[in-house]
């Protein structure tokens, strides 16, 4: 008998073990839903009632709850009009395609139109990468440092040393301009006029491969059609667009590994992923909700083959920090002189000014405080550790002080409905020796799109919008709880870990715009189904 047990209990003993790493796993995707339910919730909440705006069109935040009842009608009628379509069987019937394909016409269209319209230049950031692609083309450039603004761009101790994440989009903008010329801004505009279309494109895909369900991808794409703020940033030369269409195919291809178990379509998700992080290494958030989803998978079904995956993501991750560095050397800066993170995190916790009262923990031109010439990093890391600790400080000694601070910060970032988009094409104040984009000569249209009526109705749809995408999710993730598989989250969990970033990191709202744009495809079937239980009531109503 003895012999029997010692035979037998070491199998049962492993068996035990691995249910307990299965239910590890199990617990964790029950917590990130649980967690999505939540969030989704409480912000689709605040943002039906709270709106924040940029009148002026500077970074000078301002929160209204003027609208919220409007914005609650017009999304009972949307919901409504979804109703009669499904009812009808007519979301069943569009062809995806053929609207898949309308929807990209209508986005090279518009987009195309918008650029057009608002006719302006780059400025800030996209003027500093656009500025050094264009000089490091030049043969016979002679820096002098400290000297000019290429100089401030270009010396030792520069923007671009101080920011070499940059520097992957300077070597993209050389290659616009060694074909474009002076037609690289114009370039670049058309290339996030394709981008664009990609992005609402893949977006159908992706709820495609997700549900599975005609009528969800086709909410989906309609959802599209509305989401202006993206069209609007055609005229934004960053890297925010181009990444967009590579992180959305990273996380369709990531589905597809799931769906066929094949390491090929890994690999292919995470060269998609690189593509999208070389252009807004900020974007990183997306790489670690794809490697959460590989960790949960790993401990539910004991797969080496995601743990595989787990360690390319890494792989892959060094290797585009690598590329960054090559990209500094080929132009002749040093990739190791870049500030500190802890430079972000200090002004993500500083005070607004006295200008901007709602700006908290907003960019205030932190990092640009330390002249090249005296740019010592050591020095930059002590100040701004002193300044991290003097925050923490005054949240201790003042709990309502905190309290204001990141719920406000908080609400600026998630309840802008425009993103900063208008803002990006219409600046009220400028850099050096450029001319201030509000004050250009405009048409009567744009000045209404800017000032006038048709301001306020773009602010009031796409506020509707934002209250449905939240809304939509929130419903998608609730009523699907029990049947979501690995796969069909990550929609789900990237807002979360971008909220969690972005309570310490500098605040800007365009950063959470991401955010909504993954959320579409999960809106997009949360609305149907709100649509399926209206039609129910109403039909035992009538009964």
């Amino acid at each position: 008998m003895n012999t029997e047990r010692s035979t037998i209990s070491p199998p049962r003993e492993k068996t035990k073990k691995l249910f307990r790493v299965s239910t590890i796993g199990n617990g964790i995707q029950t917590l990130a839903i649980w967690a999505s339910i939540i969030f989704f919730s409480i912000v689709g909440m605040i943002s039906l009632i709270i709106t924040t705006t940029m009148p002026d069109y500077t970074y000078n935040v301002q929160f209204t709850t003027r609208n919220w009842w409007i914005v609650l009608i017009l999304s009972i009628v949307v919901v409504s009009i979804l109703s009669l379509l499904s009812h009808k069987d007519i979301l069943q019937k569009i062809d995806t395609r053929v609207l898949s394909h309308v929807l990209v016409g209508y986005s090279v269209i518009f987009g195309v139109f918008w650029a057009a319209l608002a006719n302006v230049w780059p400025e800030w950031d996209p003027f500093y990468v656009l500025k050094a692609a264009q000089a490091t083309s030049d043969p016979s450039l002679q820096l002098q440092c400290p000297g000019d603004e290429v100089s401030w761009i270009l010396c030792p101790g520069g923007y671009l040393e101080r920011s070499p994440y940059q520097i992957p989009l300077v070597l993209f903008d050389k290659f616009l301009y060694y074909i474009f010329g002076t037609g690289t801004y114009l370039a670049f505009e058309f290339i996030n006029v394709l981008c664009t279309a990609a992005t609402f494109y893949l977006l159908g895909k992706l709820a495609e491969y997700i549900f599975s369900e005609k009528r969800f991808t086709n909410t989906t794409l309609l959802l599209c059609f509305a989401f202006l703020p993206l069209i609007f940033y055609i005229t934004f030369a960053y890297g925010n667009t181009l990444a967009l269409p590579f992180l959305i195919a990273a996380l369709i291809l990531q589905v597809n590994y799931f769906k066929n178990r094949q390491l090929r379509y890994a690999v292919i998700s995470l060269v998609c992923l690189v593509i999208g992080l070389l252009f807004k290494s900020s974007m990183i958030y997306v790489l670690a909700a794809m490697v959460v989803i590989w960790i949960i998978a790993a401990l539910k079904d004991r797969s080496l083959r995601d743990g595989i995956c787990i360690i390319l993501a890494i792989v892959f991750y060094i290797t585009s920090g690598f590329i960054t560095s090559a990209s500094a050397e080929y132009l002749g800066l040093n990739p190791n002189n870049g500030e500190p993170k802890t430079v972000w995190i200090a002004m993500g916790l500083q005070k607004p000014s006295k200008s901007s009262p709602n700006n908290y923990g907003w960019y205030n031109g932190y990092p640009l405080k330390w002249a090249p010439e005296n740019y010592d990093l050591s020095q930059i890391e002590v100040e701004s550790k002193e300044s991290i600790k003097q925050s923490i400080s005054d949240f201790k000694n003042d709990p309502a002080y905190a309290w204001t601070f990141f719920s406000k910060k908080f609400l600026s970032e998630w309840t802008d409905p425009l993103y900063e988009s208008l803002l990006a094409s219409n600046w009220s104040h400028r850099g050096n020796d450029r001319p201030i984009m509000s004050e250009r000569e405009i048409s009567p249209v744009l000045h209404s799109i800017y000032y006038g009526k048709a301001n306020k109705m773009i602010l009031l749809l796409m506020d509707t919008l934002q209250f449905l995408l939240l809304f939509g999710t929130t419903v998608t993730v609730f009523y699907k709880r029990k049947e979501l598989s690995i796969h069909q989250i990550a929609p789900a969990i990237i807002p979360l870990g971008m909220a969690l970033l972005y309570l310490l990191w500098e605040a800007q709202s365009q950063y959470i715009m991401p955010a909504y744009i993954v959320m579409i495809p999960f809106a997009g079937a949360g609305l149907v189904i709100t649509a399926d239980k209206f039609s129910q009531v109403i039909n035992r109503i009538k009964s």
